[in-house]
């Protein structure tokens, strides 16, 4: 135990999560405000609006990755701090 609280890999890896947690929770304030916009879209045109429904998969998406890192199921960072975008 002690081993493992003096590596440094491992607080790196807390640190992440620590950022990627405040990140996830802007996102899905971000979701928030895309499912609102869409709803709102649709009561007008009873049709969701293409662009919004594509940046919801997106930011959907990127809320997948986000929880797959901070679970500790995938060692491949999120953007912002992913080695390749």
């Amino acid at each position: 135990m002690k081993q493992n609280l003096k590596k440094k890999s491992s607080w790196i890896r807390i640190i992440f999560i620590i950022i990627y947690a405040i990140i996830w929770v802007l996102s899905n304030m971000l979701m928030r405000f895309v499912i609102f916009l869409n709803a709102i879209y649709f009561l007008f045109t009873s049709v969701p609006n293409k662009s919004i429904k594509e940046f919801g998969k997106k930011v959907s998406d990127y809320i997948n990755e986000l929880l797959y890192y901070l679970t500790f199921n995938s060692d491949k960072m999120p953007f912002p701090f992913a080695d390749e975008i």
